[in-house]
């Protein structure tokens, strides 16, 4: 995976949250920095085989190698308490920024034809989905499917945090601690 070039990109967000030892960690940027297709956290124990899952929020913010940020924390957190050795994590959108706003407009600037096939790799080896992307602009809803589409073709099973009131997948830091996964079978084959 390529490592970040530190300072070409600014997302935005100051809350950086140090990965604890023994976490092995990895993500794959664009050269710019302004993407980041993949992000991946491992603490499977020498000798244990991992168990993967694989969470799909909007779009990247701050996480890179070393640091999470407050969402990829909270993932991380519910990854680890639900019995996760290992956590991915992908999004609809690659543009790293930590404001929505911030998106470009054009979905073609918001995302790199990468995004859809590190999503596809991930999926690969996960026995899990979580989307949790929360409320996103009609503007976005081909993304949306895209990536829907690749993650159902692999057949891995897709949950949720429950829904918005718009109907969306809920975003991790709006639900609470003791949150269940719930099927999200409308969204599967």
């Amino acid at each position: 995976m390529l490592q970040p070039v530190l300072n070409q990109h600014d997302p935005g967000g100051r809350r950086m949250i140090r990965l604890p030892d023994g976490v092995v960690s990895d993500a794959e940027f664009s050269e710019d920095q302004r993407f980041r297709q993949k992000l991946m956290r491992d603490w499977t124990p020498e000798g244990r085989e991992s168990r993967t899952i694989l969470w799909i929020g909007m779009n990247p913010s701050t996480a890179n190698i070393n640091f999470n940020d407050p969402s990829c924390h909270r993932e991380f957190l519910f990854s680890r308490q639900w019995g996760y050795t290992r956590y991915l994590k992908g999004n609809i959108l690659d543009y790293r920024a930590t404001r929505p706003r911030d998106i470009p407009r054009d979905l073609g600037a918001a995302r790199t034809p990468r995004n859809l096939e590190a999503i596809m790799e991930m999926a690969d080896d996960a026995e899990c989905v979580v989307i949790a992307h929360g409320n996103m602009l009609k503007r976005h809803q081909p993304a949306i499917d895209d990536v829907l589409r690749v993650v159902a073709q692999n057949r891995v099973p897709m949950f949720c945090l429950g829904q918005t009131g718009k109907g969306f997948p809920r975003h991790v830091l709006t639900v609470p601690a003791d949150v269940q996964l719930q099927r999200l079978a409308m969204l599967e084959p």
